[in-house]
Formats: structure tokens, sequence, C-alpha cells
């Protein structure tokens, strides 16, 4: 009795347990959908305040679609880029750890997915008022989220932090990423533009801020053309490794294949010599000569001279 009643408490105790677990799962999982969608309403709220010119398209729309009465390939293409536009929100949950560069490399990233905006918008302008419209956006969003959510919101850090911040400086991204520039050649992503320029940019357009815009033109082209010279440059070495390192692979193969038959032709050259000795001489004849010689050195110990050419054709016929 007294064991029944331990193993149902000990049963019990694992139901519960297990209850436990799977709503502490059902509280995670709706926590991280919630913090999606909160990241997706505070870029909303910024892209409202920037008159809609960071994106054509509303984020938190984009993140739970409504798909109903949709065809099964546009439903697809949504649940996709609802999926990858809730991978780059859930990586904000560490935003309050990051710096001015991790800012601007999420917004560089959330600016790739086309889908957020409309094309046509840029459709009439010329190559360098494109550079500054996209330089504009990209400043209003990594500066506008910076401040939007984390301004005066950080705690003043400690003497020790302080001094930690400093020695690891050197190890942050933004500088590290130079170190293996000669594998790896990174991008600008910084922001040029002042945010009150680029708040002027939204709301009134290109052309109406050209004189503001100029001083920046030059640095905006040479960030651009460097960024293209950076992704030309990492095709290329990719395109280095998986061509030519099957080719040098191929080349040292032969090498080393050409090398071993020369040590074997090296090694096997006085074996090959005696044999070809061996097949041109006549043992018998060799075996006759050898015997006679004997025959000579004998017949002279036991009688003091040579053998005469008769008592030689003698022991020659005796021998055949």
């Amino acid at each position: 009795m007294i064991l029944k009643l331990i193993v149902t408490v000990f049963l019990l105790m694992i139901s519960l347990n297990s209850e436990a677990q799977l709503r502490c799962f059902d509280l995670f999982t709706q926590a991280e959908a919630e913090s999606s969608q909160y990241y997706a309403e505070v870029i909303d709220s910024l892209n409202e305040k920037y008159n809609h010119f960071l994106f054509s398209k509303n984020i938190s729309e984009s993140l739970t679609p409504n798909l109903e009465g949709s065809s099964f390939s546009a439903r697809t293409g949504a649940r996709y880029q609802a999926f990858k536009l809730n991978r780059l929100l859930k990586k904000m949950k560490s935003a309050d750890s990051w710096d001015r560069y991790d800012f601007e490399k999420f917004a560089k990233k959330l600016e790739q997915l086309s889908f957020l905006s409309d094309p046509s918008v840029t459709k009439g302008m010329t190559f360098k008022e494109k550079l500054l419209y996209r330089q504009a956006r990209h400043s209003l969003l990594a500066k506008g989220l910076e401040s939007f959510l984390f301004d005066g919101t950080k705690a003043l850090p400690s003497f020790k932090r302080k001094v930690f911040n400093w020695v690891m400086t050197p190890f942050k991204d933004i500088y590290s990423r130079w170190t293996f520039m000669m594998f790896y050649m990174p991008k600008l992503d910084g922001a040029i533009l002042p945010v009150e320029i680029a708040a002027k940019v939204a709301w009134s357009g290109v052309d109406a801020n050209h004189d503001l815009l100029e001083p920046y033109m030059k640095h905006s082209q040479f960030k651009y053309f460097f960024n293209v010279f950076s992704a030309s440059y990492n095709w290329t070495l990719v395109a280095a490794i998986f061509v030519g390192l099957p080719a040098y692979s191929y080349m040292t193969y032969s090498d080393l294949q050409e090398k071993g038959a020369q040590q074997v032709q090296i090694l096997f050259e006085p074996l090959v010599t005696h044999s070809e000795q061996m097949a041109k001489t006549n043992y018998h004849e060799l075996a006759r000569e050898q015997s006679l010689a004997h025959f000579k050195a004998d017949f002279r110990v036991q009688f003091g001279r040579d053998p005469n050419e008769a008592e030689l054709a003698i022991v020659s016929r005796l021998r055949e």
C-alpha cells in the first residue's frame, strides 16, 4: 500500500513538472513573438515619424501578413518574407549591448529586405540622388533606432566597466574586422548624413536639400565604390578558392606523381641493367670457360706446365 502511494505521488510530480515545462515553453514562445512584434511597432513608429520615408510597407503587417484569399504562391512568399523579418527582428533582443556600429549593421540588413520598399520611389533619380537618398534613409534608421530605443535608458557605467570597455576597444567588430581583410574584405556601413539633414530629406526630398547634401556627395560615392570593390574582392576570393584550390591540388599531385616515377626509375635502374646483362650472357659458355680455367690451374700445379691444345681438346669434349 505504501509502495503504491509513493509511486502515485512520484508520477503526479512528473506530470506536474511536465505541465509546468509546457506552460513555460508556451510563455517563452509567446514572449518571443511579442518581442518581434514590439520591435516591428517601434520601426513603424519611426517610419511614421519620418513621413514613411524608411519603408513603403508596414513592418507589423509584413510580420503577420493577412493570407486570406491569397494564392498558394502568394501565401508561400508572404510566409517566407515574414520568417526572414522575424528572424532579423529577434536580434534586437540583445540591442541593449549594441554600439553604434551594431545598429548600423542591423539597419543595413533591414534595408536589404527588398520586399519592404517600393523600387519605384527611386526610379526617376540619378545615380547621385539615389546614393544620397539611401544615405539619408540609412542615417535615419540606424541613428533613429538607437536614440528611439535606448537614449537615456542605460545606467552610467562603473569605473571597472569603463576600464574594461577601453581595454576591449581594439577587439570590437568595428576595428577587428580589418584584421582579416586579406581573407574577407569588410564593407563600410556607417551612416554619413546627420539626422537633422536626413530628416529634411525625408520630408522635402533630395532636390530641395541639394545644397545641404552636396558636401557629403564625395564621401557617399567613396563608400559606394568601396563596397562594390569589397563585394567583388570577396567573390573573387571565393572563386579563387573553389577554382584555384582544386587546380593547385591537381598540379601538386601531378608533380608528386612525376617525382615518384623518377624515384622508382632511379631505384630499379640497376636491377634493370643487371637483368639485361643476365639476358645477354651465355651461362653455358661461361661455365665451360670457367671449367677450363680451373683445369689449367690444377694441371699447372700438378705437372708444372700448361696443358697443350690436344689435352685441352680432350677435356673440352669430356665436359660437353
